[in-house]
């Protein structure tokens, strides 16, 4: 399913807008573009706005240079949620392989193991970056659209961008109350989706309940949302303090001081990172984040009562 406003439309060319990030896909063959319905709320129609990320979409895969090592591999399968249908699986292989200050992101075909349907790759020194698709093209069946941002490239693609460009992907729930914007981070179990759920009952704009992209700009930090298994529409927020949570007998709340602060958002974020560049700048974005925010400790009882202390720590009880 696609938003009615581009249902039918044959595009060459898509521009998507992710956390104040602007990319632009370009079909360099006779194929269109298509995105899954997710990514269809963040395209971009603001055509006078500089891009970020330019990427540009070939028929048949490359050679990788000689001496490509593979750094990461999702094993035989990797278990994910497909077309926002909960119960129904698609099981994808995929790896990434290093090379000089590149990365090359390969899926493999889901009918047969061996082959290589997609390559992604990353010029970390570029704003120019390439996806390969190994379609058969054949003329004679009409117009062909391909989906460059297809799990897993769409998400490895926004992920590198955004580490690149002084952020981080962080397992973690966000929202927005009276100006006021908290995250809440943790493993799954921790209650993220919970506190998000009982913020949202509390009246605030819920920013995402599993995953954000946070970044420091201007001595500032602010989140949003990305492009899901489900669709969402685009949403952001200053930050002003960072929880990471758990489940406790009463509510407590326990400043963590700048180290351990900077240590907890490195444990609850998603990292891919397989080269000294991507390492520093990940480092960077931490040490800028946790310098600009306060983080805490947070241990609460699931009920309406923790949103309370929240609010009366700020002076926002209602």
């Amino acid at each position: 399913m696609i938003l009615q406003k581009y249902e039918n439309v044959k595009m060459k060319e898509l521009s998507l807008k992710v956390a104040d990030y602007n990319i632009h896909l370009k079909s360099c063959d006779m194929f269109f573009l298509k995105t899954e319905e997710a990514y269809q709320f963040f395209l971009n129609e603001d055509k006078q706005q500089g891009n970020d990320l330019h990427v540009n979409i070939h028929h048949g895969l490359p050679v990788l240079p000689p001496g490509s090592k593979k750094v990461f591999s999702s094993g035989n399968h990797d278990l994910i949620e497909m077309q926002f249908d909960h119960n129904w699986y698609a099981r994808l292989r995929w790896d990434i392989l290093g090379y000089d200050n590149k990365l090359f992101v390969r899926k493999f075909s889901e009918e047969d193991e061996e082959s290589i349907d997609k390559i992604l790759e990353l010029d970390f020194r570029s704003s120019e970056w390439d996806i390969y698709f190994n379609e058969k093209l054949n003329s004679n069946t009409g117009d062909i659209e391909l989906d460059p941002l297809a799990y897993p490239l769409g998400p490895l693609l926004i992920y590198y961008l955004v580490t690149l460009k002084g952020g981080i992907m962080l397992h973690s729930s966000g929202i927005s109350y009276s100006d006021r914007g908290f995250v809440f981070t943790g493993f799954s179990g921790r209650g993220k989706s919970t506190m998000a759920r009982l913020w949202k009952e509390a009246g605030a704009k819920v920013i995402n309940d599993d995953r954000l992209i946070l970044k420091h700009k201007d001595g500032k930090v602010y989140m949003y949302n990305s492009p899901m298994y489900y669709p969402d529409k685009p949403v952001g927020s200053i930050v002003h303090d960072i929880f990471a949570i758990h489940h406790a007998k009463i509510n407590t709340i326990k400043p963590y001081d700048y180290i351990n602060g900077m240590a907890k958002i490195m444990a609850f974020s998603i990292q891919h990172n397989y080269s000294d560049l991507l390492i520093n700048k990940f480092i960077d974005n931490v040490t800028g984040i946790a310098g600009a925010v306060s983080v805490n400790e947070l241990g609460f009882l699931p009920d309406k009562k923790v949103i309370e202390l929240l609010k009366g720590k700020y002076g926002e009880v209602s």
